[in-house]
């Protein structure tokens, strides 16, 4: 089996991706990299203040999520995704055989 890792997708022009080792991570890099930086200068003080415990309090999760909430952002998440790497295309050619492609129909 590959390496694998989180990934965070949030949504935008362009789309900005996150890449973290595990899902603590992610939401730690999350947390840290975009909740904190974000402007919140139109929330209303008891979303800043939940969003400020949370980071304080290291609850990276629920920081994200509030904000979420809050700054009307979409951050799609994805706890584990597989890293394709140079060593799997040592065996593509015979896994290949086992597709569906090569073993329906004639």
């Amino acid at each position: 089996m590959g390496l694998s890792v989180a990934c965070a997708v949030l949504r935008g022009e362009p789309p900005t991706v996150f890449l973290a080792e595990d899902l603590d991570a992610l939401h730690w890099t999350l947390a840290t990299e975009v909740v904190a930086r974000a402007r919140d200068q139109d929330w209303p003080e008891p979303v800043r203040a939940q969003v400020r415990d949370a980071l304080l309090a290291e609850r990276w999760a629920d920081a994200v999520l509030a904000w979420m909430d809050h700054a009307e952002v979409v951050v799609d998440v994805y706890p584990s995704v597989e890293v394709a790497s140079v060593g799997d295309r040592s065996v593509a050619a015979a896994e290949l055989q086992f597709t569906p492609l090569f073993t329906s129909g004639s």
